[in-house]
């Protein structure tokens, strides 16, 4: 069960300025030296996650509805900052295939399939690569949507405006380690699958993108040869003021074992499997569209 912590609030003499959110992942995660992600039953542990929330200029944030839509959501609790907080827990590393891929459309919802895919062959596997052993092929099965998954951990926050409606704003993304220095290869394959949802436009969620602290393109099927920085959420939006409406946004974590450090070998494999503590920041940003 998640725990969460309240910050004070901030002066109320905060002046309506293009907003920026900062998420912070804060991780211990353990992974078993003999571990391979594409084995069934072998499993990838963390010690635990933390991730804090918090937005600056007259964006506020939430971790749900009944708060985000306060009226004095300024002088009530606290409107910057959300802290999550998870127990330990165990995880088999998932994958986006070139063949189940979400495009950026709507009405695809997380709740109701994952778009994530799982190797069901261990077997045929390579331990040292991470590919399929020669002549050899790997079978997928999709990962089913459970509140207690073996593979991804869902962190859910609403943001909107207090004090006015911003208009025409583009609403960006981003995500860097604390410490980039010191990522090993299985820290690298962790990745963000961004979902979000306007309550004041009609329709459902958005899949926008995925985004993984190796920096590289999982669109593409040749990730490695392409970099990628930061996600557009929306190109031209309204953020509303609180008490009419929000920005739902769903950040799906989860190690993404089929990434591909270099054409023949994956970032998570048996052979690079270590120990990190780790810090995460997600960046959310807007800006006026010019």
């Amino acid at each position: 069960m998640q725990k969460v912590h309240n910050r004070k609030p901030r002066p109320a003499w905060l002046t309506l300025l293009p907003a920026a959110v900062s998420v912070v992942l804060v991780g211990a995660v353990l992974f078993a030296a003999s571990t391979a992600w594409i084995t069934v039953n072998r499993k990838v542990k963390s010690q635990g996650l933390q991730m804090t929330a918090q937005t600056s200029g007259n964006l506020v944030i939430a971790n749900s509805t009944s708060i985000i839509k306060k009226a004095n959501i300024l002088s009530n609790g606290s409107p910057f900052a959300v802290t999550f907080s998870s127990n330990a827990q165990t995880y088999l590393p998932a994958t986006h295939l070139a063949s189940v891929a979400v495009s950026a459309t709507k009405g695809q919802s997380p709740t109701k399939n994952t778009y994530l895919q799982y190797v069901t062959s261990g077997k045929n596997v390579n331990v040292t690569t991470g590919q399929a052993k020669d002549g050899k092929t790997l079978t997928y099965a999709t990962v089913p949507v459970t509140t207690t998954s073996m593979y991804y951990v869902d962190y859910k926050v609403y943001i909107a405006s207090a004090g006015t409606t911003l208009t025409d704003q583009t609403l960006k993304v981003s995500i860097t380690a604390t410490d980039a220095t010191s990522l090993a290869d299985t820290d690298k394959a962790l990745s963000v699958d961004f979902y979000v949802r306007n309550t004041m436009v009609s329709g459902s969620y958005y899949y926008r993108g995925t985004l993984n602290l190796a920096g590289y393109d999982r669109a593409k099927a040749d990730a490695y040869n392409y970099s990628v920085k930061e996600l557009t959420l929306y190109d031209d939006v309204d953020v509303p003021l609180n008490t009419q409406g929000y920005i739902y946004v769903i950040m799906r974590v989860y190690y993404d074992g089929a990434l591909k450090k270099k054409s023949d070998t994956t970032f998570i494999n048996s052979a690079s499997l270590t120990t990190h503590k780790m810090g995460i920041t997600v960046n959310f940003t807007t800006e006026t569209k010019s």
